[in-house]
């Protein structure tokens, strides 16, 4: 990733208004970040698929997995990503309303990088997603892409 290439963030969230609040957050920051936005895990699973074959731009820098989700929760979709040799280094973040204990430890045991809780209260939500896209962006290292030929593929 060249310094001008966005920061590529792929959004897996089925509600539309948190979807639009949260895209609307992380794109209003001064170095470029694209968001895409998948409303379940099926389709975020063949979004990545297709980025990982080349046919449809390259992997995200970074997921925002919502949990409860139709067809294929965030569980599931967080399973598929981490036993994947290319995709298993992408960070993935739980961003979901659940506070439930059993929710961050079954993430975390599913190798989540990260788990935060969205807020009703707007300015908390900017605040909190701010911080997430400078962690991400700025403070994170990344190890760059798996070659399929290093992983046997």
């Amino acid at each position: 990733m060249s310094v001008q290439d966005p920061f590529r963030i792929l959004l897996v969230e089925d509600n539309e208004d948190h979807a639009e609040l949260i895209m609307d957050i992380l794109v209003d920051a001064p170095a470029p970040v694209d968001v895409r936005r998948c409303t379940d895990g099926e389709m975020a699973l063949a979004c990545l698929a297709r980025a990982r074959e080349g046919r449809e731009g390259a992997l995200p820098d970074l997921v925002l997995l919502d949990l409860d989700m139709p067809k294929m929760d965030g569980f599931q979709t967080l399973a598929a990503i981490k036993t994947d040799p290319r995709m298993r280094r992408i960070p993935v973040v739980i961003l979901t309303t659940s506070r439930a204990r059993q929710d961050v430890a079954r993430a975390l045991d599913g190798h989540a990088n990260s788990y935060v809780c969205k807020t009703a209260d707007f300015s908390a939500l900017e605040e909190l997603l701010a911080e997430v896209r400078r962690y991400w962006t700025r403070a994170n290292l990344r190890p760059g892409p798996i070659l399929d030929d290093a992983v046997g593929a």
